[in-house]
């Protein structure tokens, strides 16, 4: 007699999966007999030769060794379906070059899903390989993608210490990459990669310019960090230098990003014209909010800013 979980799983999989899911249902192929489960992988196995992405990424998150052999063939093909495979292969096998270097190149795909999940399995990968694919990963539009390759560079390149405290160099920048607004995180992705290339190349942090040095009082950096009710600390904001001000610049830009309403005001305080493309790209979305005149006094501020330096 077949079982419930058996009927479930074969439900679903004729109904081509759940929607927003990358793999068919773990819980019941998980919780099948010996017999039901060969059923189910066989079942896998043949809609993965035919290109079902779901069925390879549940072969390979479902611990199904036997379709290794189906899964390395797969992963030659130069699409979405070859780098999913070689994930598959990845976490069934743990570290394999060639593997690697697929996954490496999928995270080039315009596919977001896949190109997260790839920057995902790269954080625990080997290899030349997985850094190349990591630093691939910080160009790519989509956030999620960009946020996994910024956890495993963290992690596969030892940048700890260069990341503490919340105003280093490194960090602002990894801050940076880590927004939505294109006009900020897309430069910083670019001056990333060559900072972390350069480091790897072997110099120096303090050739680069990434040891942190304070240059302003603590609790000032701390009301900054806490805008209250009323908003942002203008004082403690104007008395930052250096990093700290840099930190602060770039703090305000992600909570411009966060919709923080009060963003564009603090941008203006800190004479920021170079934050005019973000304000223009978030403006759009403040005015479907109601909050547009904020964005638009803003940035007419800011360009007579502009247009001030550029005739002195």
């Amino acid at each position: 007699m077949t079982s419930r979980a058996l009927r479930l799983f074969l439900a679903e999989i004729d109904a081509g999966g759940e929607q927003d899911t990358v793999s068919y249902a773990l819980g019941p192929f998980r919780s099948l007999r010996e017999d039901e489960r060969r059923q189910a992988e066989d079942l896998l196995i043949e809609k993965a030769r035919q290109g079902d992405l779901r069925a390879v990424e549940t072969l390979g998150i479902g611990g199904v060794t036997r379709a290794l052999a189906v899964l390395e063939r797969l992963s030659s093909a130069s699409n979405d379906l070859g780098s999913t495979a070689a994930r598959a292969v990845l976490a069934l096998m743990g570290p394999d070059p060639a593997a690697t270097a697929r996954v490496a190149e999928g995270i080039k795909t315009g596919s977001r899903v896949h190109s997260a999940f790839s920057a995902y399995e790269l954080r625990n990968a080997e290899g030349p390989n997985a850094i190349v694919g990591l630093l691939d990963a910080l160009a790519h539009p989509f956030p999620p993608t960009r946020a996994n390759a910024l956890l495993g560079l963290q992690k596969q390149l030892g940048l700890e210490p260069l990341i503490e405290p919340k105003q280093s160099p490194l960090w602002i920048l990894m801050q940076d990459v880590a927004t939505e607004l294109t006009s900020v995180w897309r430069p910083a992705a670019r001056r990333l990669r060559e900072v972390l290339e350069a480091l790897m190349a072997g110099i120096s942090p303090e050739e680069l310019g990434l040891v942190y040095q304070r240059s302003s009082r603590p609790e000032d950096i701390d009301e900054v960090w806490t805008p209250n009710d009323v908003g942002f600390d203008f004082d403690a904001l104007l008395r930052l230098r250096g990093h700290d001000l840099r930190w602060a610049e770039s703090y305000v830009l992600s909570r411009l990003d966060m919709r923080d309403d009060r963003a564009p005001e603090a941008l203006v305080v800190l004479g920021l014209v170079g934050a005019l493309p973000a304000l223009y790209e978030a403006a759009p979305a403040a005015e479907a909010r109601g909050v547009g005149r904020l964005f638009t006094a803003a940035i007419e501020a800011l360009e007579a800013q502009a247009a001030a330096i550029g005739d002195a």
